[in-house]
């Protein structure tokens, strides 16, 4: 039997505190296992990283070329068999390493590839409740991966058959990277994962989830409207060039009327009470934000 080798490969830009306490828990984690940190810095500028912590992972820069690209660099100087990519706010546990060397040891990467479970940090949901933007996020259920991706997981089942991967929290071995030819690097913020899911079952290889916890996603630096309506607009604008949009027609039409009001809109939001009496518009509020930052960027592609 192949010696289990795992490569952990975090993608990062402008997000070193969040990486930061990323790496500190990862290390360790990984620490008398057969495993790996690889970092790939996407930013212009360098990532300050403490001596303890750079003498424990293996760090590289590739500014500006986007995280499709960050992951296959990644993947050129891991030394593992099996690649890991995680978000660079994704914590890593000892549950979830235990349970990649039990799925290679009973060959499920031989034909899958694996998504491990994750929701945010027990300490961040309540933290969140005291921000617009956090209560939000738990009565949308973005703050789960079964939220987030709409998904019924029955927690009797340890694996379950999805129809996409999410690369923050990624499984699969090299032989399965190289044989589906890696990331679109034309892609350089969001939406690789709808062309990698492709590529992943055009060559017959089926997409598990580990139904159980083994990942934490610290998304804390997102819950104020500025940093939130920049991470939405950041995805789309890297998914709208790749044409994938799913805005339909009628809402295009409904919200170009609303469009000219977008700064009325977050005047409106920061002026409503912090006060979860208020959600009801709040929500509404951030919902339209969001809508017409997606909008924005449809309008800015079809002017090219």
């Amino acid at each position: 039997m192949e010696q289990l080798f795992v490569s952990i490969i975090i993608a990062s830009r402008n997000r070193e505190k969040v990486l930061l306490e990323t790496l500190i828990i990862g290390c360790d984690i990984i620490k008398d296992r057969a495993s790996e940190i690889i970092v790939i810095n996407d930013s212009d500028v360098p990532i300050e990283i403490p001596q303890d912590i750079i003498t424990r992972i293996h760090y590289f820069e590739n500014p500006g070329r986007g995280v499709s690209a960050a992951r296959n660099y990644g993947v050129s100087k891991a030394k593992g068999n099996v690649l890991f990519f995680m978000d660079d706010d994704m914590w890593v546990t000892s549950k979830a390493i235990e349970t990649i060397i039990e799925l290679k040891n009973k060959n499920y990467f031989n034909e899958n590839v694996v998504i491990m479970n994750w929701e945010y940090p027990k300490q961040l949901q309540i933290g969140m409740k005291n921000k617009k933007i956090g209560r939000y996020i738990l009565q949308s259920n973005y703050h789960t991966l079964k939220g987030r991706a709409k998904l019924e997981i029955d927690p009797n089942k340890s694996l379950m058959p999805v129809y996409g991967i999410g690369s923050g929290s990624l499984v699969m071995t090299k032989n399965v990277f190289e044989k589906i030819g890696g990331y679109n690097e034309n892609i350089f913020f969001q939406g690789e994962d709808f062309d990698l899911t492709k590529k992943i079952t055009q060559q017959k290889y089926g997409i598990l989830l580990s139904t159980p916890i083994t990942c934490f996603h610290n998304q804390k630096d997102r819950l104020d409207i500025k940093r939130f309506l920049s991470r939405v607009e950041n995805g789309y604008r890297s998914q709208v060039p790749t044409g994938i949009i799913d805005m339909e027609a009628d809402k295009i039409k409904s919200y170009s009327l609303l469009l000219p009001f977008a700064p009325l809109c977050k005047v409106l939001y920061q002026l409503i009470p912090n006060a979860s009496f208020f959600d009801i518009i709040s929500f509404r509020l951030i919902g339209i934000l969001s809508s017409l930052t997606y909008l924005k960027v449809i309008r800015s592609k079809e002017k090219h």
